[in-house]
Formats: C-alpha cells, sequence, structure tokens
C-alpha cells in the first residue's frame, strides 16, 4: 500500500509486488567536485501550505552542476518501488588537503523538477588515481512513470 507524488494509492494483493521489466541507462563523464553547487533547495511553487515554506530549504532539488545520465522509461505505465541500483566505475584524484569522501546520487523527474522520494544518497569514493567501481542501493522511491517520461540520475 504506498501513495505516489500525485497523491494516488496504490495497492497490491501480496507482498512482495510482482516486478516488471526494469528500467535502465548508462551514462559517462566528468564530475569536478566542488564545496558549493550542490542539489537544491528544492524550489516549491507558491502554496498556503505553511509546511512546504518550512522544509523547503532542506529537500534537495535538481544540481546545477553534476554528472547528468537521461534516462527513458520506455513504454512503462505504472508505479516504480523500490531503491534503485546503481553501478558507478570512476577514477578520480584531488589536491592536497582535505579530499572529498563522498558523492551524492539522486533521481530527478524532468518535467516536475522534483527528486525522486526528496531523498539524495551519499556515496563512499576513494580518490586515489585508481579505477573504482562500487554498487549501491539510492534511496527507495514511490514514483509514478508514464510512457515517453524521462528522469535525470545526476551524480553530484
Amino acid at each position: 500500500d504506498l501513495v505516489d507524488q500525485e497523491g494516488t494509492r496504490w495497492t497490491a494483493p501480496a507482498w512482495p509486488i510482482e516486478t516488471g521489466e526494469p528500467i535502465e541507462a548508462a551514462g559517462s563523464g566528468t564530475l569536478d567536485l566542488a564545496a558549493d553547487g550542490g542539489a537544491g533547495p528544492a524550489a516549491i511553487p507558491g502554496t498556503d501550505d505553511l509546511l512546504a515554506g518550512v522544509v523547503a530549504g532542506i529537500l534537495p532539488g535538481p544540481a546545477e552542476r553534476a554528472l547528468d545520465v537521461p534516462i527513458e522509461v520506455g513504454d512503462v505505465d505504472g508505479v516504480v518501488v523500490g531503491a534503485p541500483e546503481l553501478t558507478l566505475a570512476y577514477s578520480g584524484t584531488v589536491d592536497d588537503g582535505p579530499e572529498p569522501t563522498r558523492v551524492f546520487a539522486q533521481l530527478v523527474d524532468d518535467a516536475t523538477g522534483v527528486v525522486l522520494g526528496t531523498q539524495i544518497t551519499p556515496i563512499e569514493v576513494v580518490l586515489d588515481g585508481e579505477a573504482h567501481e562500487a554498487t549501491v542501493d539510492l534511496e527507495v522511491v514511490a514514483h509514478r512513470v508514464r510512457p515517453g517520461q524521462t528522469l535525470t540520475l545526476q551524480l553530484v
């Protein structure tokens, strides 16, 4: 029993629910790590909802500086439920001094600019110039998707 981002209630007769074909994507690029320019805060349209104004500053929003991987949902018409899995192959170095030990991953609905699940996932990285691979579960989502819709995986 869950409620999606549109307020629609979805139910199933048993758990675990029947799964469909996975939605997959691949991409590559370069991410310059910087202390500023991360995700958020979320842009919340004008509302009389007092809580929306209070939480807007702490909710992630689309990142201005990120490595973006486009995701096409194809003909899927339903709800994406669970923790998406990300496999990240990377290498990197940093200047002398305190080094970053994490990057962050989030999924963004391209039509609405909403971060799925309003969560961003930290991913431990080792920046020693060597090649590394990490497989992590992102934060759990419950998000309605329709044919032709696009999402974006952002690494921040």
